[in-house]
Parts: structure tokens; sequence; C-alpha cells
């Protein structure tokens, strides 16, 4: 398990993405994360 922490410097909304891959060769990522945050 991996943890993210992130911190808000104003209200809003954002998209983060992450995605899994290996660092050579030029395959598709083997799994993405696509998250909304808000902030209110």
């Amino acid at each position: 398990m991996d943890v993210y922490r992130f911190v808000a410097k104003s209200a809003g909304s954002t998209v983060v993405e992450m995605d899994l891959k290996r660092p050579w060769g030029n395959q598709p990522p083997g799994r993405v994360v696509r998250v909304t945050i808000n902030v209110h």
C-alpha cells in the first residue's frame, strides 16, 4: 500500500492522475488511477 498526502493551498477542484508503468519501453500503463479532489 502506498500513501500520498496532498496539501490544498486554496479552495477549488482538481484531478490527480497517477499511472503505473515501467521506466523502460513503450508499453501502456498497467494501471491508471484518476481521482477528483474537491476542497471547500
